[in-house]
């Protein structure tokens, strides 16, 4: 007669490399403070941007051209609009650990959007950038809190 014992349970081994992982994020958050630009902004579609300098981001694709830019700079490209978004606020996330954090932008995107706040998440070479609309930023702003970011001065 054979009794057999069920195997006994062991903890997964992704679990120590999932808390390194969240030790690592949180970290992140914690020194990596961010600044909320006084200036709305506009995200538009338009037929061509011929001098994208004034302007926060350009992007050319194949299908549209996009840009990102201030209530001042709009007029600059008044003929050009197709369509428009407006009214955001603009969040610059001053990355202590650029390209190093997995999870950084989607931990920011999961807890906006458990809010149901939609967003527009943009990323550069060393910072992390976030729209909200307007009417969103105070929710939006208390999210941020919530995750352990740190509001500062630009």
């Amino acid at each position: 007669l054979m009794i057999r014992r069920p195997p006994r349970s062991t903890p997964k081994p992704s679990s120590a490399a999932s808390d390194v992982y969240k030790r690592q994020l949180r970290k992140t958050i914690n020194s990596s403070p961010f600044v909320l630009h006084p200036q709305r902004y506009t995200v538009l579609q338009v037929q061509e941007c011929s001098n994208p300098q004034p302007h926060f981001l350009v992007t050319h694709e194949a299908e549209e051209v996009t840009v990102i830019t201030t209530e001042k700079q709009r007029a600059l490209l008044q003929s050009d609009i197709l369509q428009e978004q407006a009214w955001f606020q603009l969040i610059e996330f001053k990355m202590s650990t650029p390209f190093e954090t997995p999870g950084f932008l989607a931990a920011i995107a999961s807890q906006l959007a458990s809010r149901h706040l939609n967003i527009l998440l943009v990323s550069t070479f060393s910072k992390d950038w976030l729209l909200l609309k307007e009417e969103d930023l105070k929710a939006g702003l208390s999210s941020l809190h919530e995750l352990g970011f740190q509001q500062v001065s630009s």
